[in-house]
């Protein structure tokens, strides 16, 4: 596996990530057992950086990695994510999140889903969600604050610049580049890390 700093942070994040949107199901639900072998085989391969959020796999996923970290082979990092406008409903999100990926920190804790420029305003002004996680990183319960965002390449490129972010969350694929890719740029020239996600754009590449 082959491993990049991520942005300015310090921290090592293998090239490939596991998501965690698509596990199986069948007729009686998620096997945590069996999703969690997934996740520790992709351990073993090298994978250090897992992502999931609330609501994927039926509100599930969170509950699947915490499964998981109860007995992982090698150190990793986890990222989540949360949609919330107010700071208040954050926090509960996040404390919610600790406790079903029963971990004590997210390393990478995402401001979820900003379409574009006036969503982004909104979760940054006062008493907002981008406030509570800096409250929330003073406590030690969140290491980077991140933003996952479906802006054009132009909107993130004015976020990069303003360096609120240690990292950005965006879909980038061979459909899409072209729409997105004065954001990556902007990223490199703040070194802001990018992950992408949808890299086969959900399955139709």
């Amino acid at each position: 596996m082959f491993y990049k700093e991520y942005g300015r942070t310090g921290k090592k994040v293998s090239f490939i990530g596991f998501g965690g949107m698509r596990f199986p199901k069948n007729d009686n639900g998620y096997d945590y057992d069996y999703c969690a072998k997934m996740i520790h085989e992709a351990s073993r391969l090298g994978v250090n950086y897992f992502d999931t959020a609330p609501f994927y796999n039926d509100d599930k996923s969170e509950e699947i990695f915490g499964h998981a970290f109860k007995n992982m082979p090698n150190d990793f990092y986890v990222s989540t994510k949360c949609a919330a406008w107010k700071g208040s409903d954050l926090r509960s999100s996040l404390e919610k999140s600790l406790k079903r990926l029963n971990v004590e920190k997210i390393n990478f804790f995402h401001i979820w889903c900003v379409m574009n420029m006036d969503d982004y305003e909104k979760r940054m002004a006062p008493g907002g969600p981008y406030e509570e996680l800096q409250k929330a990183k003073t406590e030690g319960l969140v290491d980077h604050i991140c933003i996952s965002t479906h802006c054009t390449g132009d909107e993130i490129a004015k976020i990069a610049h303003q360096r609120k972010f240690d990292g950005i969350l965006l879909g980038y694929n061979v459909l899409n580049y072209k729409y997105r890719q004065a954001g990556i740029k902007a990223a490199f020239e703040t070194e802001t890390a990018v992950v992408t996600m949808n890299p086969l754009g959900g399955g139709l590449i």
